[in-house]
């Protein structure tokens, strides 16, 4: 199963959009990242995350009653990262290699997820939505197929980058691979991150 493990919509460019452009790419899901979830879901958006500024417990047992809720985006100020370990959310962040690795200290059960930058600690998934060619096949030669994920961050590079050009971006940055490497980079991690 291919899965896009980060994208977003908006008026101009929405969810079903995308999924005409998924299903022409041969790819069978996504993860919807988003501040407040659609009253109508496509099937093929198999995980949402919701982006926040801080961590309110209320509003995550507002999102748990949708079975398709798996986490939070926020910043590393957000606070309240405990709740997300003890629940068994996920959390995509962003920030300094030292910062992310003061987090896999302080909550050691948290399944993070970040962009792809140089000097990560073990153990946190990465999300390749646009790097280095250099850094992301140091990266898998360094960490394997198993922690890295892509994400086209679809519409956000539009006009610019399309979506399809956001996974030859991809493709052509991990080079030549067998087709299990592949399938597992193009949504095997992503599968077993989100609980997909």
């Amino acid at each position: 199963m291919r899965i896009d493990a980060q994208h977003s919509f908006s008026d101009r460019h929405p969810l079903d959009y995308l999924g005409g452009i998924l299903k022409r790419n041969r790819f069978d899901g996504s993860v919807l990242f988003a501040s407040e979830i659609p009253s109508e879901l496509p099937d093929f958006v198999q995980a949402v995350v919701m982006r926040v500024e801080q961590i309110d417990p209320r509003r995550l047992d507002e999102w748990q009653r949708n079975p398709r809720f798996r986490g939070l985006s926020c910043g590393l100020a957000a606070g309240g990262l405990d709740g997300l370990e003890r629940r068994g959310l996920t959390l995509d962040v962003a920030g300094r290699a030292d910062q992310i690795a003061e987090i896999c200290d302080r909550y050691p059960r948290l399944r993070i997820c970040v962009p792809l930058i140089p000097g990560l600690p073990e153990g946190v998934y990465l999300k390749v939505l646009s790097a280095p060619r250099d850094l992301v096949r140091e990266t898998l030669s360094r960490c394997g197929p198993a922690r890295m994920m892509f994400g086209s961050d679809w519409p956000a590079g539009l006009p610019d980058v399309t979506w399809k050009a956001s996974l030859a971006s991809f493709t052509q940055a991990i080079g030549a691979q067998p087709i299990e490497v592949r399938e597992q980079l193009l949504g095997g991690t992503a599968r077993e991150f989100y609980g997909i």
